[in-house]
């Protein structure tokens, strides 16, 4: 098992440095973080520097690299926002044009709310029958490129967070032929590699990220950036673009998680297990149950470690199978009126998965639920996002918002994709849809204020 950062570091703190600098702690901490403070460094020598690119995180991320099928490979500490703003900065940049699924996360928003990015936004059909988007289509991406001739770059989302995958190769070869830079969010697939799937740049993206720590046993907030091998960027300019949205102090126990994570993985089986696991309870769940979990024959290419389940289709909604599994101290990824979402990894066991099959058996059961198979109101564009993000908002009542500008995002989480996103007007149907979701309508959120008349200033 080759793991150089990782090795480094422990070789580093067990020659036993005198250290006079930071962190802090000086590699001596107390109950859960003993072990760990001892590799929690900072920029020297033995250790690398993450953002000028030398050192034993450059030979981590080389091998990150080869494994996902990339031109190279950047270890991030904040996320996979970071490479997500990273994305936006290289291939679309300040004040440029950027076709995206409305789908896409939140932090997408942010990053076009930070750059002042013009959206163009894709509006995919629901999939018949599961009242979940479909992936965006190729017709309908070459048609939003005809008419946005001046787009730089197109943002797509896949896996889901129902874990739906997009064939992205067709989608690549389009954006392509018009110029323009594909960029992926594949933050739930970072397992993908060692599971026998393709990364989204193997499939022609130009740039991807992916969340270790979302599927892979690393530690939170950690992180990859993918490049293609028909990307212009090189490292360095990536590295010193990601620099301007993170800390100055990346974690470097975060960093050997994800170099840690590969090699325990590489030339194993157990992502591949994981998968046959998912595979064999979905058969039972759909046997054992009343409920149905989602699977290929459904029509979809799916994540084949992403267990989501139709609850409604057993007469209960998510979100109470949701409490009531909480009681049982279950808790799910996610929950809404309709599915459950399990994420199993390779840490996952036959025990885990025959505990939480149990537990679906044991919940009420009842007439199948109506599923809502609608998608969020088209948005409507009254002011920049990057405006309305940094003006100043006044408070108003959602539920009596309507006809108002909003300035914030108003994002039922999870899985954080915004019903209304800063700058677009609230509508009566927004509420009703929000309303229908569960989301709290009676609370405050911010609007832009009104332009008070002549007779009403003081």
């Amino acid at each position: 098992m080759t793991a150089p950062l990782y090795d480094s570091l422990q070789r580093f703190a067990d020659s036993d440095p005198l250290r006079l600098h930071m962190p802090g702690h000086k590699g001596r901490m107390d109950g859960l973080f003993r072990d760990t403070a001892s590799i929690d460094f900072t920029e020297l020598p033995p250790t690398g520097n993450l953002y000028t690119g030398e050192g034993p995180i450059a030979d981590a991320e080389a091998l990150f690299a080869r494994a996902g099928g990339a031109r190279d490979a950047l270890f991030f500490t904040c996320g996979a926002t970071q490479g997500i703003y990273t994305m936006l900065a290289a291939a679309v940049g300040r004040d440029g044009t950027l076709i995206l699924d409305r789908g896409c996360h939140r932090s997408v928003y942010h990053g076009m709310a930070l750059l002042d990015i013009t959206p163009v936004y894709l509006q995919p059909p629901l999939l018949p029958g599961l009242g979940l988007p479909a992936p965006v289509s190729g017709e309908s991406l070459e048609q939003a490129l005809a008419e946005h001739p001046e787009a730089s770059a197109v943002f797509l989302t896949s896996p889901s967070y129902y874990g739906v995958i997009t064939d992205l190769r067709p989608l690549a070869e389009i954006c392509r032929r018009h110029g323009v830079f594909l960029l992926v969010d594949q933050a739930h697939g970072a397992h993908f590699p060692f599971a026998g799937l393709p990364t989204a740049v193997e499939e022609g993206a130009d740039l991807a990220v992916v969340s270790a720590h979302k599927t892979l046993p690393a530690l939170g907030s950690s992180s990859i950036l993918y490049v293609g091998h028909r990307a212009p960027w090189d490292r360095l300019r990536l590295k010193s673009l990601a620099q301007i949205f993170a800390t100055t102090s990346p974690s470097y126990p975060i960093l050997a998680s994800i170099d840690l994570a590969r090699a325990s993985l590489e030339g194993t089986e157990d992502y591949r297990n994981a998968a046959a696991l998912t595979l064999e309870f979905r058969d039972r769940i759909r046997r054992e149950t009343p409920f149905r979990p989602m699977a290929e024959d459904d029509g979809i290419s799916l994540d084949p470690c992403r267990l989501t389940v139709d609850t409604a289709a057993g007469g209960l909604s998510g979100t109470e199978a949701d409490r009531l599994l909480r009681e049982k101290n279950i808790y799910v990824e996610m929950a809404d009126p309709t599915y459950l979402v399990a994420i199993i990894t390779c840490r996952d066991t036959r025990a885990d998965l025959e505990r939480f099959l149990a537990a679906l058996k044991a919940l009420p059961a009842g007439t199948p639920l109506r599923h809502e198979d609608a998608l969020p109101p088209a948005p409507v564009v009254r002011q920049r996002i990057r405006t309305a993000v940094f003006g100043h908002g006044e408070p108003a009542v959602l539920a009596e918002a309507a006809g108002r500008i909003s300035a914030q995002f108003v994002a039922p989480y999870p899985p954080g994709i915004p019903v209304i996103a800063p700058g677009e007007e609230i509508t009566e149907k927004h509420i009703a849809y929000l309303k229908n979701k569960s989301y709290n309508v009676s609370g405050k959120v911010s609007v832009i204020p009104q332009a008070r008349k002549k007779e009403d200033l003081p």
